[in-house]
Protein backbone atom coordinates (compact mmCIF):
# COMPACT_ATOMS: atom_id res chain seq x y z
CA UNK A 1 0.00 0.00 0.00
CA UNK A 2 2.76 2.29 0.62
CA UNK A 3 4.39 1.88 -2.87
CA UNK A 4 1.07 2.44 -4.48
CA UNK A 5 0.75 5.79 -2.28
CA UNK A 6 3.89 7.27 -3.17
CA UNK A 7 3.43 6.87 -6.94
CA UNK A 8 0.23 8.21 -6.44
CA UNK A 9 1.75 11.42 -4.73
CA UNK A 10 4.64 11.26 -7.25
CA UNK A 11 1.47 11.67 -10.36
CA UNK A 12 -0.39 14.78 -8.14
CA UNK A 13 3.04 16.47 -7.98
CA UNK A 14 3.63 16.46 -11.58
CA UNK A 15 0.15 17.28 -12.22
CA UNK A 16 -0.13 20.67 -10.45
CA UNK A 17 3.49 21.72 -10.77
CA UNK A 18 2.47 23.85 -13.96
CA UNK A 19 -0.52 25.77 -12.38
CA UNK A 20 1.24 29.44 -11.86
CA UNK A 21 -1.66 31.67 -11.38
CA UNK A 22 -4.05 31.14 -8.42
CA UNK A 23 -7.60 32.68 -8.87
CA UNK A 24 -10.41 33.89 -6.40
CA UNK A 25 -13.25 31.19 -6.81
CA UNK A 26 -14.63 31.34 -10.33
CA UNK A 27 -18.19 32.12 -9.83
CA UNK A 28 -19.46 33.02 -13.74
CA UNK A 29 -19.17 31.71 -17.10
CA UNK A 30 -17.40 35.27 -17.65
CA UNK A 31 -15.24 35.00 -15.11
CA UNK A 32 -13.79 31.25 -16.44
CA UNK A 33 -13.54 32.52 -19.94
CA UNK A 34 -11.52 35.71 -18.64
CA UNK A 35 -9.26 32.98 -16.40
CA UNK A 36 -8.53 30.67 -19.46
CA UNK A 37 -7.90 33.52 -21.80
CA UNK A 38 -5.32 35.12 -19.11
CA UNK A 39 -3.68 31.30 -19.01
CA UNK A 40 -3.70 31.67 -22.65
CA UNK A 41 -1.96 34.93 -23.20
CA UNK A 42 0.96 33.79 -20.42
CA UNK A 43 1.52 30.20 -21.91
CA UNK A 44 1.66 31.81 -25.86
CA UNK A 45 3.06 35.27 -25.16
CA UNK A 46 7.01 35.18 -26.38
CA UNK A 47 8.77 36.82 -23.77
CA UNK A 48 12.41 38.30 -24.45
CA UNK A 49 14.11 39.67 -20.92
CA UNK A 50 17.12 41.69 -20.76
CA UNK A 51 16.84 42.43 -16.73
CA UNK A 52 19.99 44.21 -15.03
CA UNK A 53 19.50 44.74 -11.30
CA UNK A 54 15.82 45.34 -11.59
CA UNK A 55 13.50 45.09 -8.66
CA UNK A 56 10.00 43.27 -8.39
CA UNK A 57 7.88 46.33 -9.46
CA UNK A 58 10.16 46.85 -12.89
CA UNK A 59 9.95 43.57 -13.37
CA UNK A 60 6.02 43.66 -13.21
CA UNK A 61 5.96 46.54 -15.58
CA UNK A 62 7.86 44.61 -18.48
CA UNK A 63 5.69 41.33 -18.26
CA UNK A 64 2.75 43.74 -18.18
CA UNK A 65 4.37 45.56 -20.80
CA UNK A 66 4.81 42.55 -23.25
CA UNK A 67 1.53 40.82 -22.35
CA UNK A 68 -0.96 43.60 -22.19
CA UNK A 69 -2.12 42.13 -19.08
CA UNK A 70 -3.12 44.07 -16.03
CA UNK A 71 -0.78 43.14 -13.28
CA UNK A 72 -1.30 44.96 -9.86
CA UNK A 73 1.54 44.63 -7.06
CA UNK A 74 -0.28 44.71 -3.85
CA UNK A 75 0.97 45.67 -0.61
CA UNK A 76 0.98 42.20 0.99
CA UNK A 77 4.23 41.49 -1.65
CA UNK A 78 6.71 41.22 0.30
CA UNK A 79 9.16 43.66 -1.57
CA UNK A 80 11.86 43.51 0.76
CA UNK A 81 12.48 40.15 -0.04
CA UNK A 82 13.09 40.55 -3.79
CA UNK A 83 16.69 40.85 -4.34
CA UNK A 84 17.27 42.68 -7.20
CA UNK A 85 17.04 40.35 -10.29
CA UNK A 86 19.38 40.04 -13.60
CA UNK A 87 18.37 37.50 -15.97
CA UNK A 88 19.28 37.51 -19.40
CA UNK A 89 16.28 35.07 -21.48
CA UNK A 90 14.97 34.80 -25.39
CA UNK A 91 11.75 33.04 -26.69
CA UNK A 92 10.50 31.96 -23.06
CA UNK A 93 6.83 31.79 -22.24
CA UNK A 94 5.63 33.99 -19.43
CA UNK A 95 4.50 31.67 -17.80
CA UNK A 96 7.56 30.11 -17.23
CA UNK A 97 8.78 33.81 -16.52
CA UNK A 98 6.29 33.87 -13.50
CA UNK A 99 7.17 30.63 -12.14
CA UNK A 100 10.74 32.01 -11.89
CA UNK A 101 9.86 35.31 -10.35
CA UNK A 102 7.61 33.15 -7.50
CA UNK A 103 10.37 30.96 -6.94
CA UNK A 104 12.97 33.97 -6.53
CA UNK A 105 10.68 36.40 -4.59
CA UNK A 106 8.23 34.17 -2.42
CA UNK A 107 5.38 35.85 -3.98
CA UNK A 108 1.95 34.70 -5.57
CA UNK A 109 0.66 35.42 -8.65
CA UNK A 110 -3.94 35.22 -8.07
CA UNK A 111 -6.28 36.00 -11.06
CA UNK A 112 -9.25 38.55 -9.35
CA UNK A 113 -11.54 40.01 -11.90
CA UNK A 114 -9.97 40.38 -14.49
CA UNK A 115 -6.44 41.19 -13.35
CA UNK A 116 -3.28 39.34 -11.82
CA UNK A 117 -2.55 40.47 -8.28
CA UNK A 118 1.23 40.40 -6.86
CA UNK A 119 0.64 39.51 -3.02
CA UNK A 120 2.14 36.91 -0.76
CA UNK A 121 1.01 33.30 0.10
CA UNK A 122 -0.84 33.89 3.00
CA UNK A 123 -2.94 36.91 1.87
CA UNK A 124 -3.61 34.63 -1.64
CA UNK A 125 -4.74 32.29 0.62
CA UNK A 126 -7.23 33.90 3.24
CA UNK A 127 -8.76 35.67 -0.32
CA UNK A 128 -9.59 32.50 -1.94
CA UNK A 129 -10.12 30.18 0.55
CA UNK A 130 -13.78 28.50 0.01
CA UNK A 131 -15.48 25.47 1.19
CA UNK A 132 -16.18 22.19 -0.23
CA UNK A 133 -17.24 18.57 1.22
CA UNK A 134 -16.26 15.93 -0.53
CA UNK A 135 -17.71 11.67 0.40
CA UNK A 136 -14.65 9.49 1.09
CA UNK A 137 -16.84 6.66 3.10
CA UNK A 138 -15.13 4.31 0.34
CA UNK A 139 -11.53 5.46 1.43
CA UNK A 140 -12.60 4.69 5.12
CA UNK A 141 -14.24 1.52 4.58
CA UNK A 142 -12.76 -1.83 4.97
CA UNK A 143 -14.54 -4.97 4.12
CA UNK A 144 -15.32 -7.93 6.56
CA UNK A 145 -12.91 -10.24 6.38
CA UNK A 146 -15.19 -13.68 5.23
CA UNK A 147 -13.04 -17.12 5.75
CA UNK A 148 -13.35 -19.15 2.48
CA UNK A 149 -14.93 -22.80 2.38
CA UNK A 150 -13.51 -25.12 4.48
CA UNK A 151 -12.58 -28.56 2.40
CA UNK A 152 -12.44 -31.99 5.01
CA UNK A 153 -14.26 -34.01 6.58
CA UNK A 154 -16.89 -32.06 8.60
CA UNK A 155 -18.75 -33.77 11.91
CA UNK A 156 -22.10 -32.46 10.57
CA UNK A 157 -24.58 -34.20 9.34
CA UNK A 158 -25.30 -34.23 5.70
CA UNK A 159 -26.33 -31.25 4.38
CA UNK A 160 -25.57 -29.44 7.24
CA UNK A 161 -23.61 -26.29 6.85
CA UNK A 162 -20.75 -25.60 8.70
CA UNK A 163 -20.92 -22.00 10.42
CA UNK A 164 -18.47 -19.31 9.33
CA UNK A 165 -17.23 -17.11 11.22
CA UNK A 166 -16.99 -13.35 9.66
CA UNK A 167 -14.60 -11.47 10.84
CA UNK A 168 -15.10 -7.45 10.55
CA UNK A 169 -12.59 -5.37 10.40
CA UNK A 170 -11.98 -1.47 11.56
CA UNK A 171 -11.98 1.11 9.02
CA UNK A 172 -9.14 3.03 7.82
CA UNK A 173 -7.97 6.28 10.37
CA UNK A 174 -9.34 9.33 9.04
CA UNK A 175 -6.60 10.98 10.52
CA UNK A 176 -4.23 8.64 8.46
CA UNK A 177 -5.79 9.36 5.17
CA UNK A 178 -5.83 13.66 6.09
CA UNK A 179 -2.43 13.22 6.23
CA UNK A 180 -2.05 11.25 3.18
CA UNK A 181 -4.01 14.26 1.51
CA UNK A 182 -1.71 16.59 3.00
CA UNK A 183 1.73 15.15 2.48
CA UNK A 184 0.68 14.74 -1.49
CA UNK A 185 -0.74 18.10 -1.78
CA UNK A 186 2.09 20.03 0.08
CA UNK A 187 1.92 19.92 3.78
CA UNK A 188 2.90 23.83 3.94
CA UNK A 189 0.09 24.43 2.34
CA UNK A 190 -2.00 23.85 5.34
CA UNK A 191 -0.14 26.19 7.72
CA UNK A 192 -1.86 29.16 7.05
CA UNK A 193 -4.66 30.69 9.23
CA UNK A 194 -8.43 29.90 7.60
CA UNK A 195 -7.73 26.49 5.71
CA UNK A 196 -7.93 23.36 7.08
CA UNK A 197 -9.01 19.47 6.09
CA UNK A 198 -10.74 17.13 8.13
CA UNK A 199 -12.88 14.10 8.13
CA UNK A 200 -16.14 13.83 10.09
CA UNK A 201 -18.94 10.79 9.55
CA UNK A 202 -17.39 9.63 6.44
CA UNK A 203 -17.31 13.40 4.64
CA UNK A 204 -14.17 15.31 4.35
CA UNK A 205 -14.56 18.95 4.84
CA UNK A 206 -11.46 21.27 2.85
CA UNK A 207 -11.06 24.86 2.94
CA UNK A 208 -8.61 26.71 0.95
CA UNK A 209 -8.06 27.89 -2.54
CA UNK A 210 -9.64 27.02 -5.47
CA UNK A 211 -5.94 25.26 -7.01
CA UNK A 212 -5.87 22.97 -3.68
CA UNK A 213 -9.38 21.82 -4.03
CA UNK A 214 -8.33 21.03 -7.28
CA UNK A 215 -5.71 18.58 -5.99
CA UNK A 216 -7.57 17.39 -2.89
CA UNK A 217 -10.08 15.71 -5.87
CA UNK A 218 -7.41 14.51 -7.98
CA UNK A 219 -5.69 12.64 -4.66
CA UNK A 220 -9.33 11.40 -3.44
CA UNK A 221 -10.14 10.03 -6.88
CA UNK A 222 -6.52 8.36 -7.38
CA UNK A 223 -6.92 6.67 -3.93
CA UNK A 224 -10.29 5.21 -4.22
CA UNK A 225 -9.34 3.65 -7.19
CA UNK A 226 -6.80 1.49 -5.61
Amino acid sequence: MRGVLILVILGTCQLTHAQVLDSLPLRSGREVELYRQTLNKLNNTVFNIDWKEVNLRDAIADIRRQTRLNFVVTRNADESGFDELTLRLRNVSGRLILHFLKDHGKIVFQFRRGAIFVTSKADAVRRGATLRIYSVHDLLYVPPDFPGPRIGISPNAPGEEEEQEVVERESHDPERIVEIIKMATGESNCEYEGVSIDIHRGRMIVRHTPIMQRRVRYMIAALGAF
